[in-house]
């Protein structure tokens, strides 16, 4: 006879980073490019000493920036050749969309 407590228990489902909340914001919003690195520098450096796990980077779409977004690709470039970026994705539509990036802190 078939019970339905003779089945093992299912594995929990872990949660998606892109579901944590953002534990720190930066935004970019009207920085030149040199102003957007250093700001990223400093930023990321203060989330890794605070121990934060995931932060939220507002960069903008790009809609002032003639041919690619300029502090988009600051952005993804700066976090491609940090050791302690970790995971990363686009903001919910609340949080700026395609114009914000969140990063899972390693």
């Amino acid at each position: 006879e078939y019970h339905p407590d003779d089945e093992p228990p299912k594995p929990a489902i872990k949660e998606h980073p892109r579901n944590w909340p953002n534990e720190a914001r930066l935004d970019l919003h009207g920085m030149t490019a040199v102003e957007a690195k250093d700001a990223l520098e400093s930023f990321f450096s203060d989330a890794v000493r605070k121990a934060r796990r995931k932060v939220l980077i507002v960069h903008g779409k790009g809609h002032h920036s003639t041919g690619e977004p300029v502090l988009k690709r600051i952005v993804l470039d700066f976090l491609d050749g940090n050791p302690r970026a970790g995971m990363r994705g686009y903001a919910d539509r609340r949080n700026g969309g395609r114009g914000a990036t969140w990063v899972v802190i390693k």
